[in-house]
């Protein structure tokens, strides 16, 4: 019997009596036993070949010869397997830039601490590998943003506001706040306008700061690393701390630091010309003694260095003397400030001398600017129209103004009907049709009707020279009988009122009240320096050496009138020819200005050229928001119509008095529409519903631009205000009198800077940036319109010499210019060679002395302000530009606020660039949420702290 009987047999066996479960039971447990003894031999072999090969590693055992090449060869395979794709932008010249950046990056601030822990490679090449990752999606969304939509639209508009809220920031301060105070006031405001947010922690706390920075580049890193990546916490803790704690902090601090940005200043203004006479300016308006002294003190040096070499010929001593004596004249010049300002010197909310005696200036010889220069001249207008409105009498001006726009419209509109015709003319004798002139004159202006113009001229009529107008333009009689006649029995005629015009010019000039009263008023010394018309040119040479407030006002009586060949260039520059103005300017350089009168913040009203009369706000001075008790009045005194375009509507003035608690008086004008009222009152009654009961003149569709109905609603009108104005409504109000001087403030009720040429200006992208910038650095909100539109035509030729007629397509140009591959590469350049000059880490530049830094305040006030255009002089007036500018030099001599502009830009820059993600605006925002400033807003009963510092 085989072996193979007995298997069956003994399978047979087993089968029969242990059944088919415990074969099969038995089968498996002997497959587990044979499978484990396997893995136990395998395991065992494996833990004895580590050991073998541990004790060959620890042995130091040269390797053999033969083994060398093949190990070198293995390396090599390694390392080219290793190798990454080292395309980042698709620009080769960009992409050598960022790796250069990259590797010194690391090689100065990851080397320094990781090979003190290990020489390992792989962190590094995973880093290398992230960071190579980050830098192309981060290239690709650059490459996807509206860098035009930005540079032109969110930019601007974030350096804008900035400005308005510094200005804000000052105006509420009043020219008198600590630093510290100054910086609070700037940062309530931006609490107010934001509602949610403020930056002041961000900006003031280093903490915090840096808090914040690792949060934005988590954001950012967020959208640019792989997931695995971002998840892994230790390298994105080394990433976020490079890149924070070695490139955006260091950056930002730079860029922020006041001294840095005077630098630039003075590196961008090297090639404008500066003159003696304004840095001589510059100096004796400085008011802060540190630069006076550090000018000093550099002035003192020099003349000692000269006095040394002060022993060579009669030429070179004759030079040595020369500059001797020049800067003598400078250190007279800094010791008067410095003594006037050790003195103190009190103003008035104008800015002047409180002792000042304008009845003794204005007895003195200045120069009499003619009443048509003044009519023609929009600043010289300004002014008019400020005095005019302090004695009750700028209706005579308006009317001027009103008839100058009707015969201005009129005559446009006759002098096309005139082409037309001729036109037509042409078109007949060449179709043969036969008609005559008589006829076709006849026909053509009876389809063009001139009803609307003779309606205009209707409204001008019962509104200044009727018996029933209020106030009434007080005139011969027989002029205004002639006027009616005429618009009774004649055709449309841009002569109708030349009559009117001319006894009203006469009026003007011969009324002792208006143009000779004007002449000894504060407006007129304010326009004379305005225009750099107050001059003394009897000054001796020890008088020169007086501060320039001293000689402003103690030694303009002795002045001379200007007259002869003078005079004509003045009266060109003030008539508007600013070619001439500026080229005779700069012949006349050296005649001595008054350059201290402020200008105060009066605004007057003037209609619009060309067919649209807008009045707008007339105000002595524009009153700051204040938490301290105040009483406001206010009362409407006279209504006006005003049209615009082929509408008319009616406006009311509104004369607005506030007093505070010490009894100082703020007085000022506004314009507003029936419509301003209801909405309005539909407003306040929303907020306090038992002010609805308060009777409020109702709508009228029809005939609500008649003289009587106008009447009854000013009545109306007026009667709401005072009730509403009552001490016992304001009490029982909380909120209420802030809301109405906000109604009432034409500062902060006007919502949109420039609303009638800022329109315009949309189709126009540089016009619009300009405009923009202009009316926050120069104040223009509160101007009338006729200036506005003369800054409008000024800037429209500004734009035409430089871009010509295709403006928008040289700025998408320029943009596309400035964001090319060789310019990207050249600003990274250009960004590793100032951080790393010759490819070593540049040592931190030592700190610079204060003295310095003051005398480079100084070098960079003068550069702005010699970098204004006579021409800009000519349209805005010479303290106007100045202090504009000043007030843009003043923005960034803040170390705070000036972080708080990057941070704002930065923010602008991340929302664009990661426009896709809807999430990211609020996502920002909350960043700046947990401000105290923010708190105390949210708890309205809860003691409001200041930031702590």
């Amino acid at each position: 019997m085989g072996l193979a009987g007995w298997l069956v047999l003994a399978a047979a066996l087993l089968l029969g009596s242990f059944g088919i479960k415990a074969c099969l039971a038995l089968m498996l447990s002997a497959i587990i036993f044979c499978g484990g003894w396997l893995v136990a031999v395998r395991w065992c072999c494996l833990i004895e070949s580590e050991q073998m090969w541990l004790n060959i590693h620890r042995s130091h055992l040269p390797l053999p010869p033969y083994q060398h090449e093949k190990v070198s060869s293995s390396i090599q395979q390694s390392s080219t397997i290793e190798r990454q794709d080292r395309r980042v932008t698709g620009s080769s010249l960009i992409d050598e830039q960022l790796h250069g950046v990259v590797t010194l990056v690391v090689r100065d601030f990851v080397f320094t601490w990781y090979n003190q822990l290990t020489h390992h490679q792989a962190f590094i090449t995973h880093l290398h590998r992230t960071v190579q990752h980050a830098m192309v999606v981060f290239s690709n969304r650059c490459k996807n943003m509206d860098w035009v939509g930005y540079l032109t639209t969110r930019l601007v508009d974030d350096i804008a506001c900035h400005l308005r809220l510094f200005r804000e920031a000052r105006s509420a301060s009043r020219g008198k706040a600590t630093s510290e105070e100054l910086i609070d006031h700037f940062f309530d405001q931006e609490a107010e306008k934001e509602k949610d947010i403020c930056r002041d922690e961000v900006c003031l706390k280093p903490d915090t700061e840096k808090d914040y920075l690792s949060d934005l580049a988590e954001i950012i890193l967020y959208y640019i690393l792989p997931p695995e990546d971002f998840s892994n916490a230790p390298l994105l803790a080394a990433v976020v701390e490079i890149l924070v704690s070695s490139v955006i902090l260091p950056v930002v601090t730079l860029v922020s630091d006041p001294d840095y940005i005077n630098q630039l200043i003075i590196w961008a203004c090297t090639d404008i010309p500066i003159t003696s006479e304004l840095f001589v300016n510059v100096i004796k308006s400085t008011n802060n003694i540190e630069e006076l002294d550090a000018v000093r003190m550099l002035v003192t040096k020099e003349m000692a260095n000269l006095r040394s070499r002060d022993s060579g010929g009669r030429d070179e001593g004759n030079e040595v003397k020369q500059q001797l004596s020049s800067l003598d004249f400078i250190r007279r010049v800094i010791d008067n400030r410095i003594n006037r300002i050790d003195k103190g010197t009190e103003t008035d909310s104008m800015g002047l001398p409180v002792s000042l005696d304008y009845r003794q200036l204005a007895r003195g010889k200045l120069f009499q600017l003619p009443l048509e220069a003044i009519l023609k001249n929009s600043l010289t207008l300004d002014h008019f129209l400020n005095y005019m409105a302090s004695v009750n009498s700028q209706h005579y001006i308006n009317l001027y103004l009103n008839v100058e726009c009707w015969r201005a419209t009129v005559g446009e509109r006759l002098c096309s009907l005139e082409l037309e015709r001729l036109q037509h003319l042409e078109e007949s004798e060449a179709q043969g049709s036969g008609m005559t002139m008589p006829d076709l004159c006849h026909d053509h202006f009876s389809a063009h009707d001139l009803s609307s113009h003779k309606e205009e001229a209707e409204i001008i009529y019962e509104q200044y020279l009727s018996e029933k107008a209020s106030p009434r333009v007080q005139m011969d009689d027989s002029i205004v009988k002639r006027l009616i006649l005429r618009m009774r029995s004649e055709k449309v005629s841009e002569s109708w009122f030349d009559e009117v015009q001319a006894a009203l010019f006469t009026i003007l000039q011969d009324t002792e009240l208006f143009l000779p009263a004007f002449r000894r008023s504060v407006w007129y010394i304010r326009l004379l320096a305005e225009l750099d018309l107050l001059k003394d040119v009897s000054r001796s040479d020890e008088e020169d050496s007086q501060s320039l407030d001293d000689i402003s006002y103690t030694s303009l009586d002795q002045g001379d009138e200007v007259d002869g060949p003078n005079q004509g260039v003045i009266i060109a520059a003030v008539s508007g020819d600013a070619s001439s103005a500026s080229s005779s300017h700069s012949t006349h350089s050296n005649d001595n200005h008054l350059k201290s009168v402020s200008r105060g913040s009066s605004r007057a009203q003037s209609p619009q050229p060309g067919g649209s009369l807008h009045p707008s706000p007339c105000h002595t001075r524009s009153p700051s928001l204040t938490a301290k008790p105040y009483n406001l009045n206010a009362k409407i005194i006279d209504t006006e119509i005003v049209r615009e375009g082929s509408k008319s509507h009616a406006i009311y003035i509104v004369c607005v008095m506030r007093k505070d608690a010490s009894g100082q008086e703020e007085l000022w004008h506004v314009f507003r529409r029936y419509s301003e009222f209801h909405d309005f009152h539909l407003s306040i009654t929303s907020k306090f519903m038992d002010l609805s009961s308060v009777s409020f003149p109702s709508k009228r569709m029809l005939n609500n631009l008649a003289a009587w109905f106008l009447e009854k609603r000013k009545s109306e009108l007026d009667e709401w205000l005072q009730t509403i104005l009552a001490p016992p409504t304001l009490q029982s109000h909380p909120g209420l009198q802030e809301i109405i001087q906000r109604f009432l403030d034409q500062t902060t009720y006007s919502t949109s800077p420039l609303p009638n040429i800022a329109k315009r200006g949309d189709e126009n992208i540089p016009l619009r940036i300009l405009l923009l910038l202009m009316d926050e650095v120069f104040d223009l909100r509160s101007k009338d319109q006729w200036f506005r539109r003369r800054i409008m035509l000024f800037l429209r030729q500004i734009l035409k010499a430089m871009f010509g007629d295709i403006v928008n397509r040289r700025i998408v140009d320029y943009v596309a210019y400035i964001t090319s591959p060789e310019q990207v590469a050249d600003y990274v350049k250009t960004f590793k060679e100032s951080f790393w000059p010759n490819g070593d880490l540049a040592p931190q530049a030592p700190e610079r002395d204060n003295p310095m830094k003051m005398r480079t305040r100084v070098a960079a006030r003068t550069s702005m302000l010699a970098s204004i255009s006579d021409e800009l002089k000519a349209i805005l007036g010479s303290q106007t530009t100045t202090r504009g500018v000043l007030g843009v030099y003043d923005t960034v001599q803040w170390t705070a606020l000036n972080k708080r502009l990057v941070y704002v830009l930065l923010e602008g820059i991340i929302e664009s660039i990661l426009s896709s993600q809807k999430q990211i605006p609020p996502l920002l925002r909350s960043l700046h949420t947990g401000s105290a400033r923010i708190a105390a807003r949210n708890a309205p009963h809860a003691r409001k702290v200041r930031t702590d510092r």
